[in-house]
């Protein structure tokens, strides 16, 4: 009689294997949970000193930028600028008492001083803290050598310099008790724009690093302040919270420590950023921020840090953080202790089946399983043993599929083989530059001809972005997303290296899915310059066909009209003198004189404009020909609400021309601007020079010229103007274009006009 195998279910064995073994995972947890908590500890704590190193050095730029106003204040008081012009003894007292009342609203300025355009000091008030002077007259000094007035009497209107921080030093020597002290100073100009000295406030040093030791009141980190060379300006460890400031203007700086004597490089590199930050280096936490002096010329900065030990911040952390390491330690050596049981206890039956396995893995499927455990895993052996019967099958089919796939591949391989040559000659020999690209727009693949025309080497850009090609790559970007959706080729035109280049792209696809781009192109650059070569000949002859057409006709009607008009008011004065005329008739006879006067005026303008004038050309100086015509000018625009505003940009040199008519072209510019700009508006004349020619340009605040009139400006009898007559910029380009030059206009609608005239040197 058969006896039937009993099983016991597998199951049962990994759920209680799987129980015991829930401890790992939620030892995991624990452990990551307390990874976590601990890592916000830390980076609350970091960001906690580093927001209070920021605000720090937040307040300090806040207290600077309050001297920066005070100075700009000073340097435009009224009665400074009237000492300046009058040198009033009255004056100047009230002047000395205005610093003295300043300085003793601020005791933290040591000195408040007005130093003359030589040097001299005129005015000067000293703080001590508890007492404030003025400095009698017979004490002042001249500071025409220091370093700080040859620096900040070069600054423009507006603009504040700060100097390092260094010892004060009186009638050339360092003063003592040593003080150390910042500058803060600005030019003054007076009402004719001509610079006479600066206003100069010398700030306590002390009183900055007081309000850097503020701080680190009860805390046992370090604080410090250096400049942008990385020199110690202030440190509470090496150079306490006195007047110890150094710079390299003081005798100090030779023996002064530097951040790179007590920091690594990429840390001193960090703190000189300008930027806010935290690091940890080794036992050390340190934070800093920049500190902006508020000298926007010469770019300087100081940088201030707070140093903290690092054992001192993250020592409760650390205690926190063992703690619970021992507890998860324990947990996971508990864990693995009894997952090494249960897995020996469970793995003997499946060593004895995987060595029958590994045989029918080496191929001998004749191998059969003989597995006693009476659990599923014999149910398992059986299964498998049926499996090993099917595979038997199933080998020799695909052996032979094999032999047939391997014939086609080889042959599949030559034909693409050629194809790939063929297309690598064609790509070879184009005329045009070829860039193939993959998918993410990287180069795989650049041909000769686009490695001339773009003047790069194919290891210099293949594997690395095709937009780079391109002065705008989000333009050529957005072509190819549109040529991905559209399914058709397109052509655009982009510039590469001073190149203008004809674009085509076209994408590479397959079964409707891209993968890649192809970009053609070709350099224009010669054709394009002659395109606009032709359109500005064109342009030229046109206009001059114009002018010329207009000369005949405007000569003719000068004599047609003229001789009647001239015959007119000779009959209309001999009545007046032979009929003694009264009353309305004698008005009415005025009215015809004035009206044949207006007419007569207008056709010798007219006449002015249609033949050609004698130049009397000699040297000139445009500079002083436009300060004569804003002269008479200035008058007429401050009328009317409108502000001119004459910058020279270098020296303008002389030119060859007649004075008369570039006077004559000024004066139309500047009446045309002002008639187009609105009341509170204002005009900016520019004079620049590159050596061979010099440019004028005149800009206007006005509403602009419409785009669609813009081209017929020049044109002889064309305004928009109610009473203008249309010759004003005619014979303003006709007489620049006399001169061997060029007047151009750029204008933008509710924005303004700008007129440039060129001329040659």
């Amino acid at each position: 009689m058969k006896t039937r195998k009993r099983f016991y279910s597998i199951r049962i064995r990994l759920l209680t294997a799987f129980l015991l073994l829930a401890v790992v995972p939620l030892s995991v947890a624990g452990l990551y949970g307390i990874y976590y908590s601990i890592r916000a500890l830390v980076d609350n704590t970091l960001h906690n000193i580093e927001y209070e190193v920021s605000s720090k050095a937040e307040d300090i730029e806040k207290f600077l930028k309050k001297i920066h106003n005070h100075v700009l204040y000073l340097s435009r008081s009224p009665t400074l600028l009237e000492l300046i012009e009058t040198e009033n003894p009255v004056i100047r007292k009230r002047l000395e008492n205005e610093f003295l009342n300043f300085s003793k609203a601020y005791p933290y300025y040591y000195q408040i001083r007005y130093i003359n355009e030589s040097g001299m000091e005129i005015i000067r008030v000293d703080s001590y803290g508890d007492r404030t002077e003025i400095i009698p007259r017979e004490k002042l000094q001249n500071k025409s050598d220091r370093y700080y007035f040859k620096d900040s009497v070069k600054y423009p209107e507006g603009e504040c310099y700060v100097s390092p921080m260094d010892y004060n030093i009186e009638w050339g020597k360092v003063e003592t008790p040593l003080k150390s002290v910042v500058r803060f100073a600005t030019p003054v100009f007076d009402t004719e724009y001509k610079n006479r000295g600066i206003i100069i406030i010398n700030l306590y040093g002390s009183y900055i690093i007081e309000q850097m030791q503020k701080i680190n009141i009860a805390k046992s980190g370090i604080t410090f302040l250096v400049n942008h060379k990385g020199e110690y300006l202030a440190h509470s460890e090496y150079y306490g919270y006195s007047d110890k400031a150094v710079s390299n203007s003081t005798p100090l700086a030779n023996g002064i420590r530097n951040l790179n004597k007590d920091y690594p490089p990429e840390i001193v590199s960090n703190i000189l950023s300008k930027k806010i930050g935290i690091e940890i280096i080794e036992d050390k936490i340190v934070s800093y921020s920049p500190i902006l002096t508020g000298d926007r010329l010469s770019k300087s900065f100081w940088a201030f840090s707070l140093v903290y030990p690092r054992k001192t911040i993250f020592e409760p952390i650390m205690r926190f953080k063992m703690v619970f390491l021992i507890i998860g330690a324990a947990t996971i050596l508990a864990s693995i202790i009894i997952g090494i049981f249960m897995a020996r206890h469970f793995t003997l039956p499946l060593s004895e089946f995987l060595k029958d396995v590994d045989s029918i893995a080496e191929g001998d499927f004749s191998h059969r399983l003989n597995i006693n455990s009476r659990d599923e895993l014999e149910q398992l052996a059986d299964r498998f043993n049926l499996m090993a019967e099917k595979l038997e099958e199933q080998r020799k089919k695909v052996i032979n599929w094999n032999e047939e796939l391997k014939r086609e591949v080889e042959k599949r391989t030559k034909e693409l083989k050629f194809e790939k040559n063929r297309l690598e000659g064609i790509l070879t020999c184009a005329a045009e530059g070829i860039i193939v690209a993959d998918e993410n727009n990287k180069v795989v693949m650049i041909n000769p001809s686009a490695e001339k025309i773009l003047g790069i080497h194919r290891n210099n850009i293949v594997g690395k972005n095709f937009l780079q090609c391109h002065r705008r790559p989000e333009n050529v970007e957005e072509i190819i997303n549109k040529e991905k959706s559209s399914n058709l080729p397109i052509s655009t035109v982009s510039v590469y290296n001073s190149k203008i280049l004809d674009i085509n792209v076209v994408s590479v696809k397959l079964d409707e899915r891209n993968h890649g781009s192809m970009m053609i192109f070709r350099d224009i650059t010669d054709r394009h310059k002659l395109e606009e070569s032709q359109k500005k000949l064109e342009k030229q002859m046109f206009q001059a066909e114009k002018l010329s057409s207009l000369a005949v006709l405007s000569a003719g009607l000068s004599h047609e009209i003229g001789n009647p008009l001239a015959a007119i008011k000779v009959v209309v004065q001999a009545m007046e003198s032979e009929l003694n005329l009264s009353g309305n008739q004698k008005r009415f006879s005025e009215r015809i004189i004035t009206e044949v006067n207006r007419l007569n005026s207008f056709l010798r303008t007219f006449s002015d404009f249609a033949r050609p004038t004698e130049k009397h050309v000699t040297t000139i100086d445009p500079v002083k020909i436009l300060k004569e015509v804003l002269f008479w000018i200035n008058k007429k625009a401050s009328n009317q609400g409108i502000s001119i505003d004459y910058r020279d940009n270098g020296a303008i040199p002389m030119i060859k021309a007649d004075p008369q008519q570039i006077h004559q072209v000024l004066i139309n510019l500047i009446l045309n601007a002002m008639d187009a700009t609105p009341n509170g508006g204002k005009i900016t004349i520019l004079t620049e020079s590159d050596g061979a020619d010099i440019k004028i340009k005149v800009a206007d605040t006005g509403k602009g010229i419409p785009t669609e009139i813009i081209e017929r400006i020049f044109d002889p009898f064309f305004t928009t103007k109610p009473t203008g007559t249309g010759l004003g910029l005619s014979i303003a380009h006709k007489i620049v274009h006399d001169h061997g030059g060029e007047i151009n206009v750029l204008s933008e609608e509710g924005k303004g006009t700008t007129f440039e005239v060129i001329l040659p040197v």
